[in-house]
């Protein structure tokens, strides 16, 4: 009975919901994160980050981030690591980075790629970030595609190679990736 609950407000969170269902919804989410559930963590803490059917509060989003996250949930550890990043604690965001990508999460292995690129928190490495970013657009992250494009066009760690460059620009603009765009028009 417990997961056809779960999986009714996971739908209902998705669509635009009036304050009154909203607060029906995080009142929901909280009754099933209490008693365990990831995801409901995981959503509930979205709710708080975003002020929907609750007050917005950081210090709750995080505790509920941190509970998913101590569950493996992917997208918790990422969102965790994103708000390391953001205070500037590279070797948090790092860990929480690699737990989420081990666990194939494009986002968190875009994030590593860049973390080796700028040497934060890591040594700097681009054929580290290179590989990131390769995992990332495998998934088909835009961004990580653009920086490939970016280490082929400068040679960042590469042999400077413009068809590789462009490829990957291209496959960066296919997605709507604007910078990739801008790119490809200088050529």
């Amino acid at each position: 009975m417990k997961k056809p609950i779960l999986t009714l407000l996971l739908i209902l969170t998705t669509l635009p919901l009036h304050a009154a269902d909203a607060a029906i919804a995080a009142a929901w989410y909280h009754k099933a994160a209490a008693q365990g559930y990831a995801s409901a963590q995981y959503n509930l803490a979205l709710m708080y980050r975003d002020g929907r059917g609750v007050a917005r509060d950081a210090a709750q989003a995080q505790h509920w981030y941190e509970q998913a996250a101590a569950q493996g949930h992917a997208k918790a550890q990422y969102r965790l690591g994103e708000i390391a990043y953001g205070e500037k604690h590279y070797d948090t965001a790092r860990d929480w980075f690699e737990k989420a990508a081990a666990q194939e999460h494009a986002k968190a292995q875009y994030s590593l790629g860049v973390l080796y690129e700028k040497g934060e928190g890591v040594s700097k490495d681009y054929a580290q970030a290179r590989a990131w970013y390769q995992k990332a657009a495998a998934k088909e992250n835009r961004s990580a595609a653009y920086n490939l494009g970016n280490h082929y066009r400068y040679g960042l760690g590469v042999v400077q190679d413009y068809q590789q460059a462009r490829q990957w620009y291209e496959k960066a603009a296919a997605q709507d990736n604007a910078d990739a765009k801008k790119a490809l028009q200088t050529w």
